[in-house]
């Protein structure tokens, strides 16, 4: 789910003329460190959290409700000649600023619901702890969860959305649905809304 979310954040941000580019992490150790870039990627310090499912839902099939730790950090760096921190800070800002109302729209897309829990610049000495004492501008970053249902399902393997058709018939599959038919079949348009409140991925 992520990082789908991650893909769709990036086209957002291409969108509105963000020039920072977006990666799914976590990095790899020795990565190119030179270079601004947004990371999003699994919280693998705090991890999920398991809410429970809130009361009337529309999906019978809802067991649970996980929140998917995330964090995503931006590494900005001024381009103005000698730049200062609030430079690279005002980089920062603009850059958070812009993933903030993409991301609603995504999770708003999704009918589901995220929430902040800390965003702030990561400080000099957590720097260091990390590496980057070289890093010449400023680092953002922002932990977040994002609901994801847990339903009571058969396990569909790895299988990816897909639609097929040719003169001998057609097949549309999704991980959660399978239509078939042969040539000249009509497929009925009263099917179930396979949308539900709570993102299932």
């Amino acid at each position: 789910m992520l990082y789908t979310i991650a893909q769709e954040l990036k086209a957002a941000l291409i969108a509105k003329g963000c020039p920072i580019p977006v990666l799914y992490g976590p990095e790899r150790s020795g990565a190119v460190l030179g270079s601004q870039r947004i990371v999003i990627e699994r919280d693998r310090a705090n991890g999920d959290q398991f809410t429970g499912p809130r009361s009337q839902q529309r999906n019978p099939g809802l067991a649970d409700v996980r929140a998917i730790g995330a964090v995503l950090r931006v590494y900005a760096q001024s381009t103005v000649a000698g730049a200062n921190v609030w430079d690279h800070e005002r980089v920062a800002d603009q850059a958070i600023d812009l993933i903030t109302v993409a991301l609603r729209r995504i999770v708003s897309t999704r009918k589901t619901i995220w929430r902040v829990g800390a965003a702030k610049l990561v400080s000099a000495d957590e720097l260091d702890l990390r590496g980057l004492q070289s890093w010449p501008g400023v680092v953002y970053e922002m932990r977040f969860a994002i609901d994801r249902g847990v339903y009571d399902y058969t396990w569909q393997g790895e299988a990816r959305d897909e639609a097929t058709m040719g003169d001998g018939g057609f097949s549309i599959a999704s991980p959660t649905m399978t239509i078939s038919g042969s040539a000249g079949t009509s497929v009925p348009t009263d099917l179930p809304s396979a949308t539900t409140e709570i993102e299932n991925g």
